[in-house]
């Protein structure tokens, strides 16, 4: 893996830009798993989301429960056939409490011991986690829940199981699509870790990388401000949106963000320049987002629910395009009491509309 670190202000933030299998294909995992939520993921996601046989669907929705974070920052470095050699070489119950950390950032959490192994405190842990989601328009099946909870009474047919998936995974659908797009990742990090970042902050420092405005964000900016080291891994599944992992272990942050050029490169990659105007025009590509787009260069700050009734969407519906607007830095979003509201952000459109003119010149 390519690996690059530099420090920027304030001096004791450090940053890292990597090419790592590992974090992109998990994530690409877990994208496929609810690609039905987001529009303008990388077609591959939507690719292997239809390709998946009813079998692998079952064993994808089970095996995302059982892969934490925290095996994207402590494999970044390896290549997947070695990544799942260490998983498979750990002890059982090593590999059980790896796997399942991510409950002990949950507000419901109390013991793994009280958790994993009493099925009632399971099933209420994870009633929990279901609603968390549900808040986010993602939703989690209780007999999902079943099949796991047996599973988790038996750590090593439980490591076995996501050995085995993991690496059907990257036979049959991963392997050919990372050799296809490495390049193309390693490109996208030797141009970012030619700039100097010494005059940024770190809310400047991930705007630029990301493309992505994360301030006003509870969640981001207090990542923002206690964060000291950030890892930032390009994908070329991500689209327009990003994924950010914080381990408390490390006081790592690790930033998932689709692969692009950084503005002003000195260097060009043609493949990397159409793909970031692809993300940009796919975003426009559909009669309900230039309708709310419309709107919005009417009307100004309108509210989702406006956008619900005027439009006669769902709610998820809505909230999907508005995702991917947002996220594509056309419309802004704050906070109006407990409603979310949205506004224009025309300097985006010219700025789509030159990239299309460079490009086509």
């Amino acid at each position: 893996m390519v690996d690059w670190g530099m420090t920027l202000a304030p001096a004791d933030v450090r940053v890292t830009f990597k090419v790592s299998v590992v974090t992109v294909m998990l994530n690409t995992l877990h994208l496929a798993q609810d690609a039905e939520n987001y529009s303008g993921l990388g077609d591959f996601v939507y690719q292997l989301s239809r390709s998946l046989t009813d079998q692998e669907r079952a064993d994808l929705a089970l095996a995302t429960i059982n892969l934490d974070d925290d095996y994207a920052f402590d494999f970044q470095d390896a290549d997947f056939p070695a990544f799942l050699n260490q998983i498979n070489s750990m002890n059982d119950d090593e590999f059980l409490v790896k796997t399942y950390t991510w409950m002990s950032k949950k507000s419901a959490f109390t013991t793994y011991q009280d958790i994993l192994h009493n099925k009632d405190n399971y099933t209420a842990f994870m009633s929990v986690v279901a609603a968390e989601k549900a808040e986010k328009g993602h939703f989690t099946s209780p007999e999902l829940w079943e099949r796991n909870y047996d599973l988790v009474q038996d750590p090593a047919k439980l490591k076995r199981f996501v050995v085995d998936f993991l690496g059907s995974m990257w036979e049959k659908y991963l392997h050919n699509e990372w050799y296809r797009t490495q390049n193309m990742l390693t490109e996208s990090i030797n141009a970012f870790s030619q700039i100097n970042y010494d005059a940024l902050s770190t809310p400047e420092l991930v705007e630029f990388v990301t493309t992505r405005d994360m301030r006003g964000k509870e969640y981001f900016e207090e990542r923002m401000n206690l964060g000291k080291h950030f890892v930032f891994v390009p994908s070329p599944h991500m689209g327009p949106y990003i994924s950010w992992f914080h381990c408390e272990r490390l006081n790592h942050d690790m930033i998932v963000f689709g692969a692009r050029m950084p503005h002003n490169a000195s260097q060009k990659s043609p493949a990397l320049n159409r793909s970031e105007l692809l993300v940009r025009l796919n975003a426009l590509a559909d009669e309900t987002r230039l309708r709310m787009l419309e709107m919005l260069a009417t009307e100004g700050e309108i509210c989702a629910q406006d956008f619900i009734t005027t439009l006669d969407l769902s709610q998820s519906s809505a909230s999907r395009h508005l995702r991917q607007l947002t996220a594509s830095g056309y419309i802004t979003e704050r906070r109006r009491d407990v409603a979310k509201c949205y506004t224009l952000n025309p300097q985006r459109i010219k700025d789509t509309m030159n990239a299309l003119a460079q490009f086509a010149e």
